[in-house]
């Protein structure tokens, strides 16, 4: 279905964005 699709490209989009910024690059304060 339409909604399966999205969340499928939904998923990938965030998978995309891991690996272009990784947890060691983040600022500190954001660990906070």
């Amino acid at each position: 279905s339409d909604e399966v699709l999205a969340d499928v490209e939904a998923v990938e989009g965030e998978l995309e964005r891991g690996e272009t910024v990784s947890l060691d690059e983040l600022p500190d304060d954001l660990t906070d």
